[in-house]
């Protein structure tokens, strides 16, 4: 048996601290991830998505560090490598065999992906539909001095706001209600406030009539009349981050047709179509709304079928 070579006291430090280095990040690493991963549970969809990817990375953080020292010690490494196979039995001598390095396999870490995929997961069954609403300030023209007026507003997508009061009777608005803004934030009296600064335009509108709408769009236009309507149904879009909402109003004759949620005057639509149509579902939002990220079809409003008429039996 050959005895092992001594070796020196800031050889053994280093390679005790590498060791016990790549062990504590094995755990660290995964452990503060998953707490990044509840923290966007409760806040952010994008950046637990993110921290995941950090999770699933972090193995080959340590694995590096651990071939770096490796490389540093390569020449203890095959000089322990090489007693190993002097003490290995005669009939090995010769296969190759190597008995030196040991692997840890921690269990710790597949469980903690796992309960950052649940996490998120949760997130997404959990989270309100209901877009986050906020205060925005809008300026008030024609009054020889600035004047900002608060007004409530939807955030959405990409830093736009949807405005959602209702303008005031005397009062001249940079941008009409329901307008989609894009914000900055601005000083005023020592107090930083968002205000709406341009206009975002959109994809669609709707021009409501008094008995119909019409669906304008860049490439067509469609015009739906109540009185063609057999039935108004109402799901959700996933669009992975976030949900669409989406009506489909079915016509007796003819194709049906589909207005989302997006487009100008979508609100207001829906609050004529609830008091026009008799008997429709005034609670059709809450349904269709929860849980997220799944279809939820809901019928807002159905024509009845009409009654057939009672025959006299005939006699013989």
């Amino acid at each position: 048996m050959i005895p092992p070579q001594e070796v020196t006291s800031l050889e053994s430090l280093a390679w005790t601290a590498s060791y016990y280095t790549s062990i504590a990040l094995s755990i660290i690493l995964p452990a503060l991830t998953a707490y990044w991963a509840w923290r966007a549970y409760r806040n952010s969809r994008k950046i637990g998505y993110l921290l995941l990817l950090v999770l699933a990375l972090s193995p080959y953080f340590v694995l590096t560090l651990s071939k770096v020292g490796n490389y540093i010690h390569r020449e203890r490494i095959e000089e322990m490598q090489r007693e190993r196979m002097a003490q290995a039995p005669a009939e090995l001598h010769g296969q190759g065999i190597v008995v030196f390095e040991r692997r840890i396999d921690f269990p710790l870490y597949p469980i903690l992906l796992a309960a950052g995929i649940f996490l998120l997961y949760r997130s997404e069954k959990k989270r309100d539909c209901r877009p986050p609403r906020t205060t925005i300030y809008m300026h008030l023209e024609n009054e020889g001095v600035d004047v900002w007026r608060p007004v409530e507003a939807i955030k959405m997508n990409g830093g736009i706001f949807q405005i959602i009061t209702e303008s005031q009777e005397g009062e001249s608005w940079q941008f009409p209600s329901g307008s989609r803004v894009i914000c900055e934030t601005k000083k005023v009296e020592g107090k930083e406030i968002l205000v709406a600064v341009r206009l975002v335009p959109y994809k669609t509108e709707i021009i409501l009539k008094e008995d119909g709408f019409t669906l304008r769009s860049t490439k067509k236009e469609d015009f739906v009349l109540f009185s063609d309507v057999s039935a108004i149904r109402a799901y959700k879009v996933d669009l992975l981050a976030y949900d669409e909402i989406c009506i489909l109003f079915e016509k007796g004759k003819g194709e049906p047709v589909e207005v989302s949620e997006e487009a100008l005057g979508f609100h207001d639509l829906m609050k004529h179509v609830t008091s026009r149509f008799t008997g429709s579902d005034a609670h059709w939002f809450e349904k269709v709304a929860h849980p997220a990220f799944a279809l939820c079809p809901t019928i807002i409003w159905k024509q009845e079928p009409a009654s057939q008429p009672e025959t006299a039996p005939t006699q013989e």
